[in-house]
């Protein structure tokens, strides 16, 4: 969207939503290493080759829920009323 509102160089330009080099390097990595994860389960689980093809979601959904819970929780963070910082409590899992 930076594109719109200022000029870009040439190398950070986007010329569609077709994957150019640098996506499918991801993309290619990504199966990379998702196959060798399969062939290391495929001991435990013979049938998890069936699902190699939908793998390639993963990294796309993570990326995109990412990016979502960036654009909706910084700014609620900062427009914060309240001074109090925000802090994890580990939930009560009976272990107490």
């Amino acid at each position: 969207m930076l594109h719109f509102i200022v000029p870009l160089p040439p190398y950070l330009e986007v010329h569609g939503l077709i994957p150019e080099w640098s996506g499918l390097l991801i993309a290619v990595t990504a199966m990379i290493q998702i196959g060798i994860a399969m062939w290391i389960d495929s001991r435990y689980d013979e049938k998890i080759w069936r699902n190699y093809g939908f793998t390639i979601w993963y990294p796309i959904a993570f990326w995109i829920l990412s990016m979502m819970t960036t654009v909706i929780a910084f700014p609620r963070a900062l427009i914060r009323r309240e001074k109090i910082r925000g802090r994890w409590t580990s939930p009560d899992r009976g272990l107490q």
